[in-house]
């Protein structure tokens, strides 16, 4: 009885309150009236007040909240005594043989728009079941994938290989890079760094203080390793740059004019200007399937679940992409930047990820990137250092923690020489030193030297 009080306390009119009386007390009376029955006698109580008092129903809402009990008693869904309650206002309509009236009008609409907010809540609930199902699908299937990884982690360190299985891995690995010059990408234009790498390959990382060159150096090298080996591609992937900005940079310094020039302040360039612009753009449509760039506003989130192994699927997919588009079987691939990688984690001890651990698990990501992605193809990955341009940075000055650097191939460490080692040069501030601070597999460990010059975000070795 609490549910007809707060019914009737709705009602407005005396004989509407009889009517959600009768109605709710002919659920409550007869319990061997079946729930049609009970549903068809309520709407027809509601269709013949209507038919006498069509203005009832907008004044009252007490009808609607009346059909709505009915409906529970009777145990009917509501939704299906919500298109009922529409059938019986259109029937009343036709039945009352009149034209339809502003009230009658306006209970039709109410009937109609209660109707609607029920479905649409209903599909809300459905579609909201779905989504939970497929958030729970691919976490699952995330669970299975590093169940599987780590399962073959384990298996291989419970049965290691064989000594002879190892000779054998060993002796194809030689006769494989037996007839190359370089085991990894060599760069023309770069060849004294490409010598001491002895080709760029594995994950390397490339540190210095801001301002230095760290991603024109990479972008140079990449286009540069495009150039050199017909079977190669650049992927450039950067979270600081959008894509206009980084195939402007790379225009200029396949041109050699500067910015100011490209863009003339006045409207009007040299024609020297022109020429040299037309001819680095037709030398990078000839390998516009070569080239890829992700910018900013292309990559979203890279990272994001607490698996290591799987936070970079993303970067291996466009690679992936990238090398079967071009139908080149290894990638030049640029991350600029370590610590730009975009990761949603919490650590479960502290609350927040800090540095060390942050750049442990993208330096971990990365590692099992690389790996998938192919141990041929270089992952050059910009890190910012946290010494000045003029100091010499080493491995622990990466900002986060330099020692996790150490699970890369190779660190390379950029840094401007002391004011006393480039006396008597024109440009002193555009002199750079690049050394390699660490290097396996025939990596020459030492300094090249390389001139910068950055309005035309070129490189150049040598001082002179």
């Amino acid at each position: 009885m609490t549910d007809i009080r707060l019914l009737d306390a709705t009602c407005t009119d005396p004989f509407a309150e009889q009517v959600v009386v009768g109605m709710t007390m002919l659920g409550h009376a007869d319990r061997r009236i079946g729930a049609d029955m009970i549903q068809d006698a309520g709407l027809r109580c509601v269709m013949r007040t209507l038919v006498d008092r069509p203005e009832l129903l907008p004044q009252s809402p007490a009808f609607v909240e009346a059909c709505y009990l009915v409906a529970d008693v009777a145990g009917v869904a509501r939704e299906t005594v919500g298109r009922a309650m529409v059938a019986a206002v259109d029937a009343a309509e036709l039945y009352a043989n009149r034209p339809r009236t502003p009230a009658v009008q306006q209970a039709v609409l109410q009937v109609h728009r209660r109707h609607r907010i029920a479905q649409a809540t209903a599909e809300l609930d459905r579609v909201e079941q779905l989504q939970r199902q497929g958030q729970a699908g691919h976490a699952e299937l995330s669970r299975a994938h590093a169940a599987v990884d780590a399962a073959m982690r384990s298996g291989a360190a419970r049965v290691p290989a064989s000594t002879s299985e190892l000779l054998d891995a060993v002796d194809a690995r030689i006769a494989r890079y037996r007839s190359r010059s370089h085991i990894g990408l060599h760069t023309e234009g770069l060849p004294q760094l490409s010598r001491r790498l002895h080709g760029w390959r594995g994950l390397l990382f490339l540190t210095a203080a801001p301002g230095c060159g760290k991603s024109t150096l990479l972008m140079q090298a990449g286009f540069d390793a495009v150039l050199s080996n017909s079977d190669a591609c650049l992927v450039y992937l950067s979270l600081e740059m959008p894509c206009d900005t980084m195939m402007q940079r790379l225009v200029c310094n396949v041109s050699g004019i500067a910015d100011s020039d490209l863009i003339a302040q006045d409207g009007v360039r040299p024609a020297y200007v022109d020429a040299a612009y037309l001819q680095g753009r037709e030398l990078l449509d000839q390998h516009r399937r070569r080239i890829r760039m992700f910018g900013l506003d292309d990559i979203g989130m890279l990272g994001g679940t607490t698996d290591p192994n799987r936070a970079l699927d993303q970067l291996v997919d466009i690679v992936d992409r990238a090398k079967s588009d071009a139908g080149c079987s290894r990638a030049f691939v640029v991350v600029d930047s370590l610590q730009r990688l975009q990761l949603r984690l919490e650590s479960p001890v502290k609350g927040r990820w800090d540095a060390l651990e942050r750049d442990a698990y993208a330096t971990s990501a990365l590692m099992s990137a690389w790996h998938r992605i192919g141990t041929d193809d270089p992952v050059a990955v910009v890190a910012h250092s946290t010494k000045s341009g003029m100091d010499r940075p080493d491995m622990t000055d990466v900002r986060g923690s330099g020692d996790i650097v150490y699970g890369g191939e190779c660190v390379l460490s950029m840094y401007r020489p002391k004011p006393d080692d480039v006396a008597g040069h024109a440009a002193p501030e555009q002199l750079l030193h690049v050394e390699i601070l660490k290097g396996r597999d025939l990596m020459d460990r030492g300094v090249v030297d390389l001139r910068f010059d950055h309005p035309k975000s070129q490189f150049v070795e040598g001082w002179t």
